[in-house]
């Protein structure tokens, strides 16, 4: 794997070699598995919101809920 530098200031620097030790963990881990989670936050964030201007419009979600009732997922259960 091919790898580069970033800069970053020293108290972070301290905060992820701390967190890199007590994990067990490469620095480089640690810092993927940061922005895995900002990612994946900023992901719900933008689902919170959407699904926050369907609930605004009564029609639009109901057709949303409807859209959902009418699709054929399982659950495993048979």
């Amino acid at each position: 794997m091919e790898t580069t530098t970033i800069r970053v200031d020293v108290e972070t620097h301290r905060r992820l070699r701390a967190h890199a030790r007590d994990e067990g963990q490469p620095m480089m881990d640690v810092v993927r598995a940061a922005l895995d989670a900002l990612e994946r936050a900023r992901f719900a964030e933008r689902v919170r919101h959407e699904l926050a201007d369907l609930r605004s419009d009564p029609v639009a979600w109901v057709e949303y809920l409807a859209e959902g009732d009418a699709l054929p997922v399982g659950d495993g259960i048979d």
